[in-house]
């Protein structure tokens, strides 16, 4: 089913904010993923009761259909998804129908497992534990364009059980992240006005990337100057509190001095 966004949705439909909906994920050590909705906020949807609601889950190319009951008696229980590769960032999509009736009348898209994005969701780039199976991150850069998905890291779910312990591992911020910032830096020289643009998930970085000190790059720049301004964002990156913080747990751990 295509994506439903500003451009591919003509008939107006109604689109639902996300904090109408918690969705929560449960991955075992062996066997399939489950999912199920935990709370949907039938006050906040504005729909009649009735309206019918789905769920469409969704991975790379892959997706999976569920019937979820009624909008004031949905259905609780949880899913198990077969289907869908692991080694790509899961997504919801909740479509929703009057009774009867096969024509759309309210969506959600992009919807996150709320146990998947623990206190990163409002990042700029989401974190999800899954199995890579060897590797222990993957970083799927979505190309700047209109309604593109904004940057997921995956990470090995092993080591990484939640986002937040992926996020506060020492090792992790200062190996990983760096590299992440130099991944989407290459990405911002490559696409000349990008972070001027507010049609695509780079135009968000802006306000990032300032706040880092660092000198807007100037569009006619050459390779030389390109390069340099990549490595001058990663320096400043790393001089972060955040940062800093985790390379001078490092330090004492192999050291036992600060840096």
């Amino acid at each position: 089913m295509p994506k439903i966004s500003k451009t591919t949705n003509p008939t107006g439909l109604k689109e639902l904010p996300a904090k109408a909906f918690t969705v929560r994920l449960i991955t075992p050590a062996n066997g399939p993923r489950s999912f199920w909705l935990e709370r949907f906020d039938h006050d906040l949807s504005g729909l009649p009761s009735g309206t019918e609601i789905s769920c469409v889950a969704h991975a790379g190319n892959a997706e999976e259909f569920f019937q979820l009951g009624t909008i004031e008696s949905p259905i609780y229980s949880a899913n198990i998804i077969q289907k869908l590769p692991t080694d790509r960032p899961l997504k919801f999509r909740f479509l929703f129908c009057n009774p009867g009736e096969a024509k759309l009348s309210a969506f959600a898209e992009n919807i996150r497992a709320a146990n998947e994005s623990d206190a990163v969701g409002e990042s700029l780039i989401d974190i999800e534990p899954t199995d890579l199976h060897g590797p222990v991150w993957k970083l799927v850069l979505p190309q700047p364009v209109p309604d593109s998905d904004r940057p997921v890291l995956l990470v090995e779910r092993h080591l990484f059980p939640t986002a937040l312990a992926a996020a506060n591992d020492m090792w992790f911020g200062a190996l990983v992240m760096p590299e992440v910032m130099r991944q989407i830096c290459r990405l911002i020289v490559e696409n000349p006005g990008s972070l001027e643009s507010d049609d695509t998930w780079l135009g968000n970085w802006s306000d990032f990337i300032e706040t880092l000190g660092v000198h807007a790059l100037q569009e006619d720049a050459d390779h030389i100057a390109r390069e340099n301004w990549i490595d001058n964002i990663i320096v400043a990156f790393c001089a972060k509190a955040s940062i800093r913080l985790q390379l001078n747990r490092i330090e004492t751990e192999l050291t036992g001095e600060l840096l």
